[in-house]
């Protein structure tokens, strides 16, 4: 399997003149696992405010969850992950001013990446001026590099006086913004532990993951209920991994919590009741090609099933005959019908998991912490 290995991460952070903010930057040494040789290089993975930082360190952790970013030792875990990223916003360096090169995204010829990119292109001014940029001279000639990026120019910047449009414009390609050269350069400085984001530990207990409303179809695969219909969701790792990446707005709320509730979520998905004797899959047959139609119709009468010429009922059981074909019954199209019984047995469940939970706390909110000099922490 390809991964990312991540072999080092460092942070820097400044604040724009007359801004009472600051902007962080995040480097992160990486290479392919699948290309050798083994050469590390520096990248530039996020450029933005504490929140836009959060919101990347999490979504990354997200891909550890499936392996996807790994050590060179092995697997790595989100809460591992977004530790080593904890430690370098502790301990960051105070970033050099230097001149980023513009561009509007040029074509990659990957049709799905083409559509997404020209759709945020298409709303960059609103996203620049969303964020609230200070000075309105800074606005107005922001402004300007933006209709000349439009126009096909590369405009060369200084990341000091530009934060807020480098952010924007090089959003999803921070990586172009700093090469490895000048990274490796950026890194030897000494670290300034007075810049660091070092937010007072939340020590509420009110604050649990989730308990999923799930059930076990095999070690792999879960279902869930959404708008009443029970559907199939994916395995466990990329459900734990959407959890983690939404996580980042927690971390604000109630710093350090995340290494607890990642841990809570993982087992709790885990955990899940198999699905019930009684269940039955309903697969539309319209969606599926002809040789698939033909093997849900030999199936349906093989286990007792039903045709009605649009759709397939198959009763579910978790027997090594089924199981060998359960790409047969997956997809956004199936439904899972599962018997009233079992979903009153889940819903009690997770009243008496509500119920065991201590009394709330008053929650404390996250208030950024600023140092003398009036950077937000």
């Amino acid at each position: 399997m390809g991964a990312t290995i991540t072999t080092e991460q460092a942070a820097a952070v400044f604040r724009a003149a007359g801004s009472g903010y600051a902007t962080w930057c995040l480097f992160e040494r990486l290479y392919d696992r699948n290309t050798y040789p083994h050469t590390p290089e520096w990248t530039c993975i996020q450029i933005g405010r504490l929140d836009a930082a959060l919101e990347r360190v999490f979504c990354a952790a997200a891909d550890c969850e499936g392996g996807m970013i790994q050590t060179p030792r092995g697997e790595l875990r989100p809460e591992t992950y977004i530790d080593r990223w904890m430690n370098a916003m502790r301990n960051p360096i105070a970033m050099p001013d230097v001149q980023v090169r513009l561009t509007k995204p040029e074509p990659t010829y990957s049709q799905w990446l083409d559509d997404e990119r020209s759709r945020q292109w298409a709303d960059v001014r609103e996203r620049y001026l969303a964020i609230g940029p200070s000075a309105a001279a800074a606005v107005r000639n922001d402004l300007e590099v933006i209709d000349r990026l439009e126009a096909g120019e590369t405009v060369p910047v200084l990341l000091h006086g530009h934060p807020e449009l480098v952010s924007v414009v090089l959003d999803g390609r921070s990586w172009r913004a700093i090469d490895d050269a000048m990274i490796r350069m950026i890194v030897m400085e000494p670290a300034r532990a007075e810049l660091g984001y070092r937010p007072v530990a939340s020590r509420t207990s009110s604050v649990n993951a989730p308990q999923p409303q799930m059930l076990r179809v095999d070690a792999h695969t879960r279902i869930e209920r959404v708008d009443g219909v029970w559907k199939e969701v994916g395995w466990p790792y990329s459900i734990v991994g959407a959890y983690v990446r939404g996580l980042w707005n927690q971390e604000l709320e109630t710093p350090g919590l995340y290494k607890r509730l990642i841990g809570e979520y993982r087992k709790a998905v885990e955990a899940v009741p198999a699905v019930p004797a009684g269940t039955t899959v309903v697969v539309p047959l319209a969606s599926r090609d002809a040789r698939d139609r033909e093997e849900l119709i030999n199936l349906a009468e093989k286990v007792g099933g039903t045709v009605d010429g649009t759709e397939v009922r198959i009763p579910w059981v978790a027997t090594e005959s089924l199981a060998s074909v359960h790409f047969l019954l997956s997809g956004k199209d199936a439904t899972w019908e599962v018997p009233e019984s079992a979903e009153q047995v889940l819903h009690g469940r997770q009243e008496a998991l509500a119920l065991s939970e201590p009394p709330a706390p008053p929650v404390r909110r996250f208030t950024p912490r600023r140092g003398g000099d009036g950077m937000e922490r």
